[in-house]
């Protein structure tokens, strides 16, 4: 079976700029494969059997037709299907409706459906639906886009849970993408706006990789980068973190290292999930910390500057004792007492920054906080943006899973 439509152009003198001939190509394009589409789907719909799907006749009575609007990525295609009537049993059925029964919401096809849920991973679900309609001319609304997205996200963050658990049950069953000597793997929380929560809702963000590698005279990437997020807390993230460290080799990696600021469930994942690994407090968090604690006893400048050097180095060097009697003997403010006992708590975690950096080795949270920013701040920290935790896992799955496909 064949299906021929002939298209034709009409060039007028307007058309000598490429941009118009473009569009008024772009325009005949969609108005073309709408037509093909139509034609094909009318073909089908006269050749398809014409069986009761109740009693099975064979001779149903013809009953008109009845309009379909097929939603697809070139427009919206107006189908007439045929309808029939069956003599025994009185059943009016649409033969065609078994071809367009895996159409998806709304009527569309699952090419739509996917563009849809592509643009709302990184827009917002209005600007997506504009931007779907500019790129291939398809009618949406912000509403249809954004349970289009938030159903598929829905399902991908679902399937990954499983996944994750799977693979922590039984600590195999997915195969490496890589084989790592070493892994990374850094973890950092970042707030956004709740429409059931004043104080707003945090979402846990993982990055893990196998290093990093040179790409300017003071600037590095990492390699194999794999995220984790989710907004439903550290017993669904732990797992997450853990299948993409699995994904880069961990069962046989020689050394795992946790980098974090030193919240208490960052913490709780690294004991839980990667025991044995090397924990490692971000360099700078901890200097930021100390200058607080610093600033907040109101030195004189000099004063302030020499001791801020002083702990500085020793911090810097990983000599947490040394660091925490010169914190007990001059900061006395309530800030300073805190300080101490933060030096006291995350003493594990403070390592030799000076000596690892000089190794090439990270020691700073930069690349999570990274990861923060491109997974969860640029789609939902944009001005106005208020969310349900529901609908925030959901697109929230599905970037992580597009930003996973795009470093595969």
């Amino acid at each position: 079976m064949q299906v021929k439509v002939t298209c034709t152009l009409n060039l007028t003198d307007g058309m000598a700029d490429v941009n118009r001939l473009e569009e008024a190509v772009f325009k005949l394009g969609l108005k073309f494969m709408a037509e093909l589409m139509a034609r094909a789907l009318a073909a089908l719909d006269e050749q398809s059997e014409k069986v009761c799907p109740d009693c099975s006749a064979q001779e149903p009575v013809s009953d008109g037709t009845a309009l379909y609007q097929l939603r697809t990525r070139f427009g919206t295609v107006p189908i007439k299907r045929r309808q029939y009537r069956c003599k025994g049993c009185g059943r009016a059925f649409r033969p065609l409706d078994k071809v367009l029964s895996r159409a998806g919401p709304g009527r569309a096809t699952q090419g739509l459906a996917k563009l849809a849920v592509l643009a709302a991973a990184s827009w917002p679900f209005g600007t997506a639906a504009r931007v779907i309609n500019q790129l291939c001319g398809a009618e949406v609304s912000p509403e249809w886009v954004r349970q289009v997205a938030e159903s598929e996200g829905k399902a991908q963050a679902e399937q990954t849970r499983e996944v994750a658990l799977s693979v922590i049950e039984s600590r195999a069953g997915v195969e490496p993408l890589t084989e790592s000597r070493q892994l990374l793997v850094e973890l950092d929380g970042c707030w956004v706006k709740s429409r059931d929560n004043p104080e707003g809702m945090e979402c846990k963000v993982g990055v893990v990789a196998s290093g990093k590698e040179q790409t300017g005279k003071e600037r590095f990437k990492l390699t194999d980068r794999r995220y984790a997020a989710t907004f439903l807390g550290v017993e669904v993230f732990g797992p997450l973190v853990y299948v993409e460290a699995a994904k880069l080799g961990i069962e046989g990696a020689e050394k795992v290292v946790v980098l974090g600021d030193g919240a208490d469930w960052i913490d709780t994942v690294a004991c839980r999930y990667f025991p044995g690994s090397e924990r490692r407090l971000d360099v700078w968090h901890l200097l930021k910390r100390c200058r607080e604690a610093v600033r907040a006893e109101r030195l004189e400048p000099g004063e302030a500057g020499k001791l801020m050097s002083e702990l500085s180095k020793l911090l810097w060097c990983g000599q947490v004792g040394e660091a925490l009697r010169v914190v007990r003997a001059r900061l006395k403010s309530q800030v300073g007492l805190e300080f101490a006992g933060y030096l006291q708590n995350q003493r594990s975690w403070i390592v030799n920054a000076q000596q690892l950096k000089a190794r090439g080795e990270v020691v700073g949270s930069g690349a999570v906080e990274k990861a923060a920013d491109i997974v969860v701040s640029r789609r939902f920290k944009r001005r106005g943006m208020s969310w349900r935790r529901a609908g925030a896992e959901a697109i929230v799955a599905l970037r992580a899973d597009i930003l996973n496909q795009a470093a595969a």
